[in-house]
């Protein structure tokens, strides 16, 4: 089978990194957190993850560094996009394909997922240990899986370590692990249309070792590396004919001009040329643009204007604070007032903080201690309450600081009775509108290569009331390859996401055009029911639940959706097909990682294809705004998997970086960039409109303790 090469759709990848990595004001994110400067940078494998040359090593990116790559070695072009998850846990989807020459449509495509966890952290006498498996599900002739250890001496990064499967086909020695049992030393096929899976991982009669050296030299970026490694291209000898296999040594030179972009060239041995070019940034090093700030004349100005008649006085300027103050009440030297945050872009802290100072500037009365009842869309916060003179100290005085502040800060979670918004609040449209250049990629798509489709959201949220919100959400489809996908793929009686082509193929439609309710029902319990087009797919009614302790570490809810499939042959899809109704639901679970803005959840439940199965995900969010997350649903349902076999899990990753150095788009603008595989059927959840742990999040206690140092932020 011969298959184009997608070179459009890489560039189109590449391209979506570039715009990250433009956005981001760069601090030496291209080096290790340990490392003091940019010139002790991570080193890449043609493989898209932490490695020299043709070899794996124990070195991780940044947290929150994302990626996009392209190498070539005789006889693969090799293609990915990785994320790091978190310190210590590296994620890729990677394709190889196999070409004759780089102007050659491709034989085959060998699609993976590559994974690298760190089991120890290097030290000063110690070394980086990592265990790493590429194609840990993915094809089998990619498949391998290494135990490397690295240790920096000076200039120099040296890495030793074992190899399975495509690693270890030197046979060097006996499998190692044969001890724990006959299952790892079992004879292991290097090729084949199986999928690779957990039973494959570390197995193999015999295992090879391979080692690698990297000199960062003097001038900055520019770096010399030499591998021995222990892949001797097995399956390529039996299948390609006149193929010679490269040489178990490399050498090669690579030269990072911008901390965002590193080049590479090298040899194996002394006739094959391999290449690569790498693009990464960290998503929280893109800085948000605070929401604009207009001017008005404040209190102070008014009160003089009034008691001397005189209008040619110097007008006093202050800044509004970042939020809207829908209640105030003054009691005993104490001033009490409620927060409005939806809408702004900003933690939770910094608006307490210029909330709390505009106070004290305009207020004529005397104030000891201000307290502030933020609430989201009318989801109640935290009660806070912190003491003016500190607050002065800090911010004006330059005598104090945020720990201070905290130190005789009262916090709790008070029982208070929300007030209604004001018009001031509800009419200010800017706040509620954003942009979202939404991008999907399955790189892993052995029937179709590269699938792609880019979107324009345009939303507007309009609160009223105080528990009721509007979202209208306008989808504008800018280009996809999508052409022919349902055709090809396998027949199904119940299409849940597999007409995906077709949707695509509107050039407008209402993405989302729901009503919420959302309240708090009772001290740590959140509800929210929504109804109208929920999704891009489908529209219905349904609602969610979830109690989340504000001092606790976990959280635990439930949902519950009846919806029905949209019709993508009517006018923006706004018909439904008969017949499609489902009820789809899911018990949630959310742990939050201590001392992190990482989230582990579970859910178990129905899909929208009315199967039953259970999701996982690991998150993290950034100070900034930006999103990454990695995630797998596993169902009782076999869905087609990218060999064209069957499956029962549908995963990939997520990054959602805001626009906010973009001054021309609203604050809350961003880019999107999902990978998972397009039009797939079973384990399929509906993407909700409103979800309570991510709007409770800016109220919950995990992120005002990570970002209270913004309490006295400019």
């Amino acid at each position: 089978m011969f298959l184009k090469t997608p070179r459009r759709h890489i560039a189109a990848l590449i391209c979506t990194t570039v715009l990250f990595s433009i956005a981001a004001p760069h601090k030496g994110h291209a080096q290790q957190d340990s490392a003091p400067n940019f010139k002790h940078f991570v080193s890449k494998s043609i493989y898209g993850q932490g490695g020299t040359l043709t070899t794996p090593n124990a070195r991780h990116f940044k947290t929150g560094t994302i990626s996009a790559n392209i190498a070539t070695l005789d006889p693969y072009i090799h293609y990915g996009f990785g994320v790091q998850l978190l310190d210590g846990l590296h994620a890729q989807l990677r394709q190889s394909a196999e070409i004759s020459s780089a102007k050659d449509d491709a034989h085959r495509l060998f699609p993976g997922l590559d994974l690298k966890l760190r089991l120890l952290q290097e030290s000063r006498v110690r070394p980086e240990i990592s265990i790493g498996m590429m194609s840990a599900v993915g094809h089998k002739r990619m498949a391998g899986e290494y135990i490397a250890a690295s240790k920096r001496y000076g200039d120099f990064d040296f890495t030793a370590g074992m190899g399975w499967g495509r690693f270890g086909s030197a046979k060097h020695v006996n499998n190692p692990f044969a001890v724990f049992g006959n299952h790892f030393d079992q004879k292991r096929p290097l090729d084949g249309e199986d999928a690779s899976s957990p039973d494959d991982w570390f197995t193999g009669e015999n295992i090879g070792f391979f080692t690698s050296l990297v000199w960062n030299s003097p001038i900055n970026g520019l770096s010399l590396s030499a591998d021995y490694g222990a892949d001797r291209y097995v399956s390529e000898q039996q299948v390609i004919s006149g193929f010679h296999a490269p040489a178990a040594y490399s050498f090669g030179i690579n030269y990072a001009p911008t901390e965002w972009l590193s080049l590479g060239v090298g040899m194996s041995g002394n006739n094959k040329i391999m290449g690569q070019l790498h693009l990464s940034t960290p998503v929280q090093d893109i800085k948000t643009r605070s929401a604009k700030r207009g001017e008005r004349e404040s209190l102070t100005n008014k009160i003089a204007r009034k008691i001397t008649g005189i209008d040619d006085l110097e007008i006093i300027k202050d800044t509004p604070p970042e939020t809207f103050v829908t209640k105030t009440e003054y009691e005993n030297n104490t001033k009490t007032i409620q927060l409005e945050t939806a809408g702004q872009h900003e933690t939770l802290p910094y608006i307490i903080g210029k909330a709390a100072q505009h106070q004290v500037d305009t207020s004529y009365a005397s104030l000891d201690t201000i307290a502030l009842e933020p609430l989201r869309y009318g989801l109640k916060g935290p009660k806070v309450k912190i003491l003016t003179r500190d607050l002065d100290y800090a911010v004006n005085e330059h005598i104090s600081s945020a720990e201070e502040i905290w130190h005789n800060a009262q916090i709790s979670k008070k029982k208070f009775k929300a007030a209604k918004p004001t018009p001031l609040y509800r009419d200010d449209k800017s706040k509620f509108w954003s942009f979202t250049l939404e991008n999907h990629v399955s790189l892993n798509e052995e029937d179709n290569g590269t699938l792609t489709r880019s979107a324009l959201l345009v939303q507007r949220n309009y609160p009223f009331k105080r528990n009721f919100l509007s979202i209208n959400r306008l989808r504008l489809n800018l280009f996809n390859n999508l052409e022919g996908l349902k055709h090809l793929r396998q027949s199904d009686p119940k299409i849940i996401r597999g007409n995906v082509e077709d949707f695509a193929a509107n050039g407008m439609a209402f993405d989302q055009m729901a009503f919420v309710y959302n309240t708090t029902l009772k001290d740590n319990i959140y509800f929210a029911a929504s109804a109208g087009y929920l999704e891009e797919m489908y529209l219905g009614a349904g609602a969610e639940i979830l109690y989340r302790p504000f001092d606790k570490t976990w959280a635990i809810g439930a949902e519950f959706f009846d919806v029905i499939k949209r019709d993508p042959f009517t006018a923006g899809a706004s018909g439904f097909e008969q017949g499609t109704a489902t009820i789809t639901g899911h018990v949630n679970a959310f742990y939050e990682l201590p001392s992190t803005d990482t989230t582990i959840s579970l859910s178990a439940g129905r899909f929208l294809a009315k199967d039953y199965g259970v999701s996982g995900k690991i998150s993290h969010n950034f100070r900034n705004g930006a999103r990454i997350n990695g995630f797998v649903n596993a169902t009782n349902k076999q869905d087609q998997d990218v060999f064209g076999g069957t499956t029962h899990l549908y995963g990939g990753l997520n990054v959602s970086v805001p626009l906010g150095s973009l001054r021309f788009l609203p604050n809350g603008s961003e880019v999107t960039l999902k990978t998972a595989p397009l039009g797939r059927n079973a384990a399929q959840r509906l993407d909700k409109p409103f979800g309570l742990f991510e709007q409770t999040e800016q109220l919950s206690r995990r992120h005002l303790i990570q970002n209270w140092g913004d309490i006295v932020a400019e």
